[in-house]
């Protein structure tokens, strides 16, 4: 695993390039090590690599260098692993909309506090 100043050094640019390029490229899957701090595998360096040189070397746009990465099937997985839902919200027909709409905000608040615990 690389820590995020390692990808930095090795491609030669700002950590904050790596991080649009994260956002921006679904090739790259987020992982956050031990200590909430982000971990790439080889796999993602070989992806920035790649996403460098398209950008850099070629000139590329970023909507084509995306589609040249779909179709080089480059993927890393990412380690937020969703469950499925245990239980299905209906709305009972007495149930009025106000507490419907609080039911669903409670499992939502639910589901944040689930993803912010696994980092």
């Amino acid at each position: 695993m690389y820590t995020l100043q390692e990808i930095e050094q090795e491609l030669g640019v700002k950590s904050y390039v790596i991080r649009f390029w994260e956002n921006n490229f679904s090739q790259i899957g987020t992982t956050f090590s031990d200590e909430s701090e982000r971990a790439y595998t080889d796999q993602d360096l070989e992806i920035f690599k790649l996403i460098q040189k398209y950008l850099y070397e070629e000139g590329l746009p970023i909507e084509e260098v995306s589609k040249r990465l779909d179709k080089s099937n480059l993927k890393t997985e990412s380690k937020f692993k969703l469950k499925p839902a245990e239980e299905k919200i209906t709305v009972p027909p007495e149930e009025s909309e106000k507490e419907f709409l609080q039911e669903v905000k409670n499992k939502l608040d639910e589901i944040l506090k689930i993803l912010y615990s696994s980092k």
